[in-house]
């Protein structure tokens, strides 16, 4: 019997978009092999020797790290990060694997073309987790100004503003920009989720996931509970200065009606959310 081609499974995000929580369902129940990396990062946003040994410690010391875990820990800490001839190296040379690095949504077309020669022989199926991007930029000022940096003290409106103009900042919430160009490459296997179906019911989204994604998996280890453990622990409800708000309401309040990937229903359900949004609402 000849064998077809191996499955692999690729998460572009978005950022604050419930890829953690995918993630960790992901490698508890399903029927393929999620390094213990959650964001693996190989191709963008790469990290130091320094960095990656400090991690490293941090994983061996976890629970539930397998033997699978410490050979792909061993040989990501010795690999050179965006070199594509050692990508694949580490992980298992058999079965269905994967990986989820929601800072690839913003990757070029060239740098896309990377990953997709790299995964030629595989039956690579990609996706892409769409939220209100409104709640997803609030969401990532909080977690990388505040939660990631243990800061409860707020900012100038004005450092605010320098954070949320910058390319990579607007990019991430470009969804439009995003589907096109990995589309051009991976076409149909590029998958569309919305966040809001996830943070309704989650085992309902994650069936439908699987499905989509034609993956295998144990519906009894699949949580119902979302929870993101990145940054540091605690509250960070933070209220951002009016000023900022509105900003990004006007951005997108522009822009998703004009979007050519967004479903008329979530347009239509986003711009009435950003338009009856409160400081008093939590956005995490």
């Amino acid at each position: 019997m000849v064998k077809g081609p191996r499955s692999f499974c690729l998460g572009i995000g978005a950022p604050r978009s419930g890829t953690t929580w995918l993630y960790m369902n992901m490698r508890a129940s399903a029927d393929l092999y999620m390094p213990p990396v959650k964001e693996l990062r190989f191709f963008k946003g790469l990290r130091s020797l320094h960095e990656k040994t400090q991690q490293m410690h941090s994983l061996l010391a976890s629970d539930g790290v397998t033997e699978a875990d410490n050979a792909f820990i061993d040989k990501w800490r010795k690999a050179t990060d965006g070199n594509p001839e050692e990508y694949l190296g580490l992980f298992p040379k058999e079965g269905a694997i994967g990986e989820i690095s929601p800072i690839y949504s913003v990757l070029t077309l060239t740098e896309i073309s990377v990953i997709h020669k790299v995964l030629e022989s595989f039956d690579t199926k990609v996706f892409y987790i769409l939220r209100n991007p409104f709640f997803r930029d609030i969401s990532h000022v909080v977690f990388a100004m505040h939660r990631r940096k243990n800061r409860k003290k707020p900012y100038t409106t004005k450092e605010y503003d320098a954070f949320i103009t910058t390319k990579m900042f607007i990019r991430r919430s470009n969804y439009q920009r995003n589907i096109r160009a990995w589309r051009t490459l991976f076409k149909e296997r590029l998958k569309v989720f919305y966040f809001d179906e996830l943070d309704e019911a989650p085992k309902t989204f994650f069936k439908k996931f699987a499905e989509e994604m034609e993956l295998k998996y144990d519906s009894g280890k699949v949580t119902g509970t979302k929870e993101n453990k990145s940054g540091s622990e605690g509250s960070y409800k933070t209220r951002l200065p009016d000023e900022i708000i509105e900003k990004l309401k006007v951005r997108h309040l522009a822009t998703i009606p004009e979007s050519k990937v967004i479903t008329k229903h979530y347009k239509a359900k986003w711009i009435a959310e950003i338009e009856a949004f409160s400081q008093d609402i939590d956005v995490s």
